[in-house]
């Protein structure tokens, strides 16, 4: 069976896409149980999401570019995965900044 024959790549997507359930499920689970969902946030913020990555040394900023790449792939998951879980993300992280409850 050869890598361009239509079953062949068929099959591989149709195992590609299993594997990707399973990773976004995986997640799902995750951001399900506070502590998840404050280890992912935690992440994100070493990543620098959330922040600039410009400063006036271009190879620091090419490193926390890199770094925030890493933190947005993350989160472009969790959109996948749960389009709430990014909200409750977003909420968590605003608590942290702010110390303000989002609830009132």
């Amino acid at each position: 069976m050869s890598q361009y024959d239509p079953e062949h790549r068929k099959q591989k997507q149709d195992e590609n896409k299993s594997r990707r359930d399973q990773e976004l499920e995986d997640l799902r689970q995750i951001l399900a149980i506070p502590g998840g969902r404050g280890y992912i946030l935690r992440l994100l913020e070493r990543c620098g999401c959330f922040n600039l990555s410009y400063c006036n040394n271009g190879n620091e900023t090419s490193f926390k570019e890199g770094r925030r790449s890493v933190g947005l792939s993350i989160y472009r998951d969790i959109a996948e995965a749960d389009h709430s879980g990014v909200r409750n993300i977003i909420g968590d992280h605003y608590e942290r900044r702010t110390g303000n409850n989002r609830d009132g």
